[in-house]
């Protein structure tokens, strides 16, 4: 796929309690999908991951769309230098809003929120009620216990095959941007 004038949506941790390697990875996303000519699409906040996701691609040149809870908005989470903001009503309308709108989605490391946005893409897309590309990005091995119950769950037979080979996997920032640039 190329990537240029492409909505890449990233899910990722709000926290800033994130360990150095996870916050340099967000960095790195964030560079690499200006690099590409490519537009994010995110949360809309400016704290955690996702704050240092978007500062990175508004330093490299890209286009930021934030999505973001009005809840979340009047409480002045909002990423400021968004290029585009789309206020949602709750987080299930930012969910579908941000899908709506994205070619491709990347999953960085997160907590509940996280796990919760990639849950359901996947859902949908095992479902194809989209088609978009999936990548997770594993740095440190984050997501290998979810590996592990996406195996169980094909094997327990809750979930075919097709559940896992539809995300991809990469140990970084680079190697997601390559994934989606092969599909």
């Amino acid at each position: 796929m190329e990537l240029k004038n492409k909505k890449v949506l990233v899910f990722c941790s709000s926290s800033s309690r994130a360990a150095d390697a996870f916050v340099l990875e967000a960095g790195k996303l964030g560079q690499k999908i200006a690099h590409e000519g490519a537009e994010l699409v995110f949360g809309g906040t400016d704290s955690g991951l996702m704050g240092v996701l978007a500062r990175a691609a508004v330093r490299g040149g890209a286009r930021v769309t934030g999505i973001i809870p009005e809840k979340m908005m009047s409480q002045g989470l909002l990423f400021r230098d968004c290029s585009e903001v789309i206020i949602s009503a709750d987080l299930r309308e930012r969910k579908a809003r941000m899908l709506e709108i994205a070619d491709a989605v990347v999953c960085l490391p997160g907590g509940v929120g996280t796990l919760d946005e990639l849950a359901e893409c996947l859902a949908l897309k095992h479902l194809r009620a989209h088609l978009k590309p999936m990548v997770l990005i594993n740095v440190l091995g984050y997501f290998d216990g979810l590996w592990s119950f996406f195996e169980r769950m094909t094997a327990e037979g809750f979930a075919s095959g097709d559940a896992l080979k539809s995300i991809l996997s990469a140990r970084s920032a680079g190697q997601a941007i390559e994934a989606l640039k092969a599909v």
